[in-house]
């Protein structure tokens, strides 16, 4: 317990490597102790070491079989192995939804993985069990909203955001990405007006969201208010950072050009 409590410390303070060192010792004098392996593991993931990670969990569950958190982040750890063991992690979600049904989480890393694969059918199916046992899974939420967009499903997509942004903590980012999600999708639909509405009301909560600017102007272009339209793309050039593509950024300065600005 000593050393465990030691890790914690360690790892609370963002020293990783020493984390990890202290939560094995702590491992190796308890086997039992299945918390410091769990730590432990988060600690290796923390140091971008998933094997690691794996084999920490693995001494977690055979220590405490039972804990259902220790199944679901086990097949967290097998999906983003390289190459990922997605049939590994699957198992490892479907033992954590039977121990714990209400853990969400599972069913939610079980509908990307689902997603990869293409079984997209499957992938809705999933991420719905995801916001029936969390309903306030805001991440769900945007998932599913965004596959049903991907597959053409515009009216379940808004449906799916806008029950989102009911239950989401206001003024938070994941209400104003939700926001933003349910503009593009009325913008793809030449809603423009309630694409524009979405996206103030993203900007109202984080100002600086540099694809929503550009695509808030991008949306004044299309109805033809030209120096809103300018404003905004203005806005984005500034707020937009060194990992914004080149040619995102030159499209903002030809509209503005076209626009006349």
């Amino acid at each position: 317990m000593t050393k465990m409590n030691e890790g914690v410390a360690y790892a609370q303070s963002g020293r990783w490597a020493e984390a990890a060192q202290a939560l094995e010792h702590a491992g190796a004098l308890d086997p039992t102790n299945s918390q410091a392996y769990y730590n432990l593991a988060m600690a290796q993931l923390e140091l971008q070491k998933p094997g690691a990670a794996r084999d920490a969990l693995q001494k977690a569950i055979a220590a405490s079989p039972e804990v259902a958190a220790y199944h679901e982040k086990l097949g967290y750890v097998l999906s983003r192995l390289d190459p990922p063991d997605y049939e590994g992690a699957m198992r490892a979600f479907q033992e954590a939804i039977d121990r714990e049904p209400t853990l969400f989480r599972a069913y939610f890393q079980r509908a990307r993985i689902l997603e990869k694969q293409g079984k997209y059918q499957q992938a809705l199916e999933e991420y719905t069990r995801g916001i029936q046992a969390g309903p306030r899974f805001v991440e769900a939420y945007a998932e599913l909203g965004r596959l049903y967009a991907d597959l053409g499903y515009t009216r379940e997509a808004a449906l799916v955001l806008t029950e989102g942004i009911r239950v989401a903590i206001p003024n938070t980012e994941e209400e104003a990405h939700l926001h933003y999600l349910l503009g593009t999708i009325y913008q793809e639909s030449m809603n423009y007006q309630g694409a524009i509405e979405e996206y103030r009301a993203a900007l109202r909560i984080v100002p600086s969201m540099a694809d929503v600017l550009f695509s808030l102007g991008w949306c004044y272009a299309e109805i033809d208010e030209r120096d809103e339209a300018k404003r905004y793309l203005r806005r984005f050039i500034e707020a937009a950072g060194p990992e914004t593509p080149a040619h995102i950024k030159q499209a903002a300065q030809n509209k503005i050009s076209q626009l006349g600005g």
